[in-house]
């Protein structure tokens, strides 16, 4: 299965909001979509003062133009270390939501930690508000409800 297919099938395995479709043309608009055969990324720039519920919806947008200093990863499958390879601005922080609790971690940190593994070790990986770690650095989550892998 490639990671698009992971990322979608994840729709299937639990309760959604909306559908694969629905949050992939949301991201398109308002965030950062990266497909390629070895990854599938779907991420927008939030602020992290910003209500939880404002950062894990990716149809909330800032009316304020507050500084996004943050990129919420809302969906993420396949090989998690191509998340700093892709076409994207750094910023200050990067955030998921792990078993339903929102996580922000320094951009920094997570990315010295996927430099440093060689995939033994976990790396967090992003659900539909739900991240996860998996082992051999290959995962299918979302963010806002379950992890559909262990970590």
């Amino acid at each position: 299965m490639t990671p698009v297919e992971q990322a979608a099938a994840v729709y299937l395995s639990e309760p959604c909001a909306r559908t694969f479709r629905e949050d992939l043309e949301l991201h398109l608009l308002n965030g950062v979509v990266y497909s390629t055969p070895t990854a599938f990324i779907m991420a927008r720039y939030v602020a992290r003062d910003w209500p939880a519920l404002s950062v894990v919806d990716p149809d909330q947008t800032d009316a304020t133009c507050t500084p996004k200093d943050c990129l919420h990863v809302y969906l993420a499958a396949g090989d998690l270390t191509e998340f700093f390879t892709f076409p994207h601005k750094p910023c200050k922080w990067v955030s998921f939501e792990r078993e339903n609790a929102l996580k922000f971690y320094s951009y920094e940190r997570i990315h010295n930690l996927i430099r440093r593994q060689d995939g033994a070790a976990k790396v967090p990986a992003a659900a539909e508000g739900q991240a996860a770690a998996d082992t051999n650095r290959r995962s299918s989550t979302r963010s806002r409800v379950k992890p559909t892998s262990g970590g």
